[in-house]
């Protein structure tokens, strides 16, 4: 709170209503309008479907919302089932899912020669 207080930063605890405006009015659970330039945001992320959890894959917890649980190569819990891109990551950008995709198209390569792990 000391750092945020010396950038000049605040902290609304308030939850947020809605979104509105040209740019990005904040209306506050208690009616209170917060007129903003611009606004950042991160979203609580979750599965679009329960596919992962049907096979028994493991899924994680995070502050950003609830992904599968893979290894360094996109390994889950079940044998033979990977998981890359948004999820399996907290990404935030294109850039991450795409190059995970292209690492997991090495995990089953990889356990064709090698064996299972």
């Amino acid at each position: 709170m000391a750092e945020l207080e010396r950038w000049g930063a605040a902290l609304e605890r308030t939850p947020v209503a809605r979104i509105t405006g040209e740019r990005a009015d904040v209306i506050l659970a208690d009616g209170r309008e917060v007129p903003l330039d611009g606004l950042f945001t991160l979203t609580r992320t979750r599965p679009s479907g329960t596919l992962a959890e049907q096979l028994g894959c493991r899924l994680e917890d995070s502050p950003m919302g609830q992904f599968i649980a893979v290894d360094g190569i996109f390994r889950t819990s079940v044998p033979g089932v990977i998981a890359c891109g948004d999820a399996a990551r907290a990404a935030g950008s294109v850039a991450f899912p795409v190059g995970d995709a292209a690492m997991a198209g090495v995990s089953p390569h990889r356990s064709l020669i090698f064996g299972p792990e």
